[in-house]
């Protein structure tokens, strides 16, 4: 997961929210250094959404996870991810 976002965010313009698992999930949350996007918050956030205050890292690249419970799938939780990325560039423009 980890190398996969690397890849991404070598590109410009690009913001990398990946998870993985089943249940247990990994999170890795990445960017360019042209996105002005800090991920350690993101992370930290979308993890307690997997009832875990853990996730950390840097501003262009973090870390975490959590549990899905059962009325949770992992696409809707990466979604949520990717709108509040959605909604901090467009304050910034």
């Amino acid at each position: 997961l980890r190398e996969l976002a690397r890849q991404l965010v070598s590109q410009p313009a690009v913001v990398a929210i990946l998870g993985v698992g089943d249940q247990k999930i990994n999170l890795c949350f990445a960017r360019s250094s042209d996105v002005d996007v800090d991920m350690v918050p993101l992370v930290r956030e979308t993890a307690g959404r997997l009832g875990s205050r853990g996730g950390g890292g840097k501003p262009d690249f973090a870390q975490g996870g959590g549990t899905l419970d059962k009325t949770q799938r992992l696409d809707d939780v990466l979604e949520w991810a990717a709108h509040k990325v959605r909604q901090q560039l467009t304050r910034a423009e």
